[in-house]
């Protein structure tokens, strides 16, 4: 089961470096419109998803999981060092 969630919560996991794997996974199509959602595991196991979005939102909001996932990832990287 997969709980639901914002897109401002998966930005904080995301941030935070808590998101373990994530997926896209389609809904439905209207006329000319592709519709998905975003299916995530946390690093604790949990799984959530977000509601269906049009492929074009989806796909921005991929970008901005992606960047954040690194800047968490580069963020560590620089405190461990200091």
């Amino acid at each position: 089961m997969h709980r639901k969630v914002t897109l401002l919560e998966l930005e904080g996991l995301a941030i935070n470096n808590l998101i373990k794997l994530y997926k896209v996974d389609e809904c439905f199509s209207n006329k000319h419109v592709r519709y998905a959602k975003i299916r995530v595991e946390t690093v604790n196991g949990e799984h959530l998803e977000t509601e269906c979005l049009d492929q074009e939102r989806i796909g921005k909001i991929i970008a901005i999981l992606t960047n954040y996932q690194k800047w968490s990832r580069d963020i560590a990287g620089t405190l461990s060092h200091e």
